[in-house]
């Protein structure tokens, strides 16, 4: 394995680490009191008497506070770095190699996406993904529900994935896909002469923190949903996938090129097994109702476990 993989394994394996750790802060950590099961985001003051005319409802500051420039500017930073970094980089690699260079054989179109993801990986996507780890650190103390949704966004989206390779897997052995997408993505990382293993582990690292990715900007737009968003989110997905690079302009819209349905079929099978765990262990492990706007105002809403 070079240097440049060694570097790429061990920074994701420290990310994995460090989100396992987060995971399981999201689930067995710092709790709130089992009676904040808030109504209101308004609180009695406690230290004066009732009856007393000094006595009166204020903010908790932890729940409310309105627009906080702070508290959006992290928000947004997260999800760029924990989602569209990590979903740009196999968007934006392949449509410069197929809509900007028209390549379509496989092998220069592999060495066009690596040309770009060995400037994109070390520039963008390894700073996005410590960026992203020192907003939820410092979000525990300052933002817990912004801290919350992405530690919780990167364990659902990167156990949905599991789901979602029960379907890969099955269409790979079958040969209903033409191509198994962790090598693509290992060849496009470490580039198409590096080693059959460091491929495959660099490319399934990837793939499974591109679905974290998604995993991450479903808990920060929609919060502690019902699960079945996560079932919408999913189907969204698969319509840009199908319509989108690298997908759309190999194997045609909804795997038109491929000569029959089996392709689109297999891949929104994956896509649904995908959403309903991602929806079912957000709605599980999100605390605040509200969407990413509730973030922005601190109108969240904290239901207790």
């Amino acid at each position: 394995m070079d240097l440049t993989a060694m570097g790429i394994v061990l920074a994701l394996t420290a990310l994995v680490f460090v989100g396992l750790i987060g995971v399981e802060w999201v689930s067995t950590g710092r709790r709130s009191p089992r009676n904040w099961k808030v109504k209101s985001t308004l609180i009695k003051t406690s230290t004066l008497e009732e009856g007393d005319p000094m006595n009166q409802t204020t903010a908790d500051p932890t729940l409310t506070g309105g627009f906080d420039a702070k508290r959006t500017v992290l928000t947004l930073i997260a999800l760029f770095t924990g989602s569209a970094a990590t979903i740009f980089m196999l968007l934006l690699a392949s449509s410069n190699a197929m809509l900007i260079q028209g390549l379509t054989e496989m092998p220069k179109f592999i060495n066009s996406m690596h040309s770009f993801a060995k400037l994109y990986v070390p520039l963008v996507w390894l700073p996005s993904l410590a960026v992203l780890i020192g907003v939820a650190w410092y979000g525990q103390q300052r933002f817990p529900a912004l801290a919350n949704r992405i530690w919780a966004g990167l364990g659902a989206g990167a156990v949905a994935t599991l789901a979602l390779d029960f379907f890969r897997q099955m269409g790979v052995m079958h040969g209903w896909l033409a191509t198994d997408t962790p090598i693509m993505f290992g060849k496009m990382i470490l580039g198409p002469q590096a080693g059959v293993m460091s491929v495959l582990f660099v490319g399934v690292i990837y793939h499974f923190l591109n679905g974290a990715s998604f995993g991450v900007f479903y808990t920060l737009v929609w919060g502690k949903a019902r699960w079945w968003w996560g079932l919408v989110w999913a189907l969204v997905v698969e319509v840009g996938m199908m319509t989108a690079p690298p997908m759309a302009p190999l194997f045609g819209p909804f795997g038109s090129k491929t000569g029959g349905p089996a392709f689109f079929l297999i891949t929104l099978a994956a896509h649904i097994g995908f959403g309903i765990v991602l929806g079912l262990l957000a709605q599980h492990w999100v605390k605040h109702k509200g969407s990413i706007f509730a973030l922005f105002t601190g109108r969240e809403q904290l239901v207790s476990p």
